[in-house]
């Protein structure tokens, strides 16, 4: 037994059960043993791996899409782009390393603060730096703790952490243990039926006032993986969307190696739209990683590597990573959301629109830093994506169907 998990016995032994959302915290958060504090975890060889591990488009593009706010705010300086979940900074150092390639006075203005709640040494955003700018999360939200619970008899039933008769950790049935769960289900199209298991996240309000305290004008641009709350709740997700995942695969059990895999569940976009728009934000756009990063030149930097003189390895180097971003049955799945505070509602952004930013400049193409070796697709399994990379050249190429 780790220590770890007996740090959570000791909890539920003092108070009979525990939330789910508790337990998952600790495992996760823990300051001496939980997985996040954890070095390697987001590698090939750790557990998986997220967008800025897999190619520096990634940065590049979102690079793009900061630049175009920036002057959408009438170019402040500074201009503030604040990372909450920053974890080893990847995305930051190729954000702020492409940027003076890209417009060296956007890169004169940036200024870049990360922010991860496993990295206690990392800046911390309060409202004594309220600023102008962007608030950006990458695969923050779906590793907030959750609640989970169960529909029984019509009823929502909480699944509280307990130890079983056997000593073993389990599961066990109760009243909520807070308001927000039941409250969640409120305008559903259907009843969820008897068996339903789902969970529901109650930190959002509190992010999203964390966000408001640091931010007095600008965009909140959240990368994640969920849905909307209809189809969040509804029949082909009847079991609910909690996962494991370790060393790339799908773990079943989250009471299994506590504090050496990761937890995750499916983000409720709805609440994030609801948490946002009663901290004064309004949503301002929304699509596909696929679509977005497509419509901020992904295919372009494809066509350039496929027109260049690099090696044949090389520039399979560059297409299959590219491709794993915008993949849409791979991380291109994943959906992005842009909220506005003081901003005009009726300015589009270039990655919600197609249209073309009338500031842009021509995109240099994102070669890979001195900073170490990215993902080498199909080595690091992503929990999310179907692994078969059989998209062609002209796959890429092909503009993308927009119907």
């Amino acid at each position: 037994m780790t220590t770890l998990e007996e740090k959570l016995r000791a909890r539920i032994k003092a108070a009979g059960q525990i939330t789910f959302a508790e337990f998952m915290e600790v495992a996760l958060y823990d300051p001496d043993s939980g997985y996040y504090t954890s070095p390697d975890r987001i590698s090939a060889r750790g557990d998986f791996y997220t967008s800025p591990e897999v190619h520096p488009a990634f940065g590049a593009l979102i690079c793009v899409q900061l630049r175009e706010m920036w002057w959408r705010l009438d170019r402040p300086a500074p201009f503030t782009c604040i990372e909450m979940g920053a974890g080893r900074g990847r995305l930051m150092r190729d954000i702020t390393g492409y940027a003076p390639l890209m417009d060296p006075d956007f890169a004169d203005a940036l200024h870049y603060v990360t922010v991860d709640r496993a990295a206690p040494g990392q800046q911390r955003a309060t409202h004594e730096t309220a600023t102008s700018g962007v608030v950006l999360s990458n695969e923050l939200l779906d590793a907030f703790p959750v609640h989970r619970f169960v529909i029984e008899a019509g009823r929502v039933r909480e699944l509280y952490v307990c130890v079983e008769r056997n000593g073993e950790l389990g599961l066990a049935r109760g009243d909520p243990s807070s308001e927000v769960i039941t409250r969640r289900f409120d305008g559903l199209p259907n009843q969820l039926p008897d068996g339903f298991v789902g969970e529901v996240c109650t930190d959002l309000a509190g992010w999203a006032n964390s966000v408001a305290l640091s931010l007095t004008r600008g965009y909140v641009l959240t990368i994640d993986f969920g849905h909307d709350r209809a189809d969040l709740y509804a029949p082909p997700r009847s079991s609910g969307t909690l996962r494991c995942y370790w060393r790339h695969q799908e773990a079943g059990d989250p009471f299994d190696r506590i504090g050496a895999q990761d937890i995750a569940a499916h983000v409720d976009f709805t609440a994030v739209d609801e948490a946002l728009s009663a901290a004064g934000f309004a949503r301002v756009g929304r699509t596909s990683q696929s679509e977005f990063l497509t419509r901020l030149g992904a295919r372009d930097l494809v066509r350039r590597v496929y027109e260049s003189k690099g090696s044949r390895s090389e520039r399979e180097r560059h297409r299959s990573g590219i491709l794993e971003l915008i993949r849409p049955t791979g991380l291109g799945g994943f959906r992005v959301v842009a909220h506005g505070r003081g901003v005009d509602p009726e300015q589009t952004l270039a990655g919600f629109s197609g249209s073309r930013d009338h500031t842009a400049r021509p995109v240099p193409f994102p070669e890979y830093g001195p900073d170490g070796q990215r993902i080498p697709v199909g080595e690091g399994r992503y929990p999310h994506a179907a692994t078969e990379m059989t998209a062609t050249w002209e796959d890429l190429l092909e503009p993308p169907n927009r119907e």
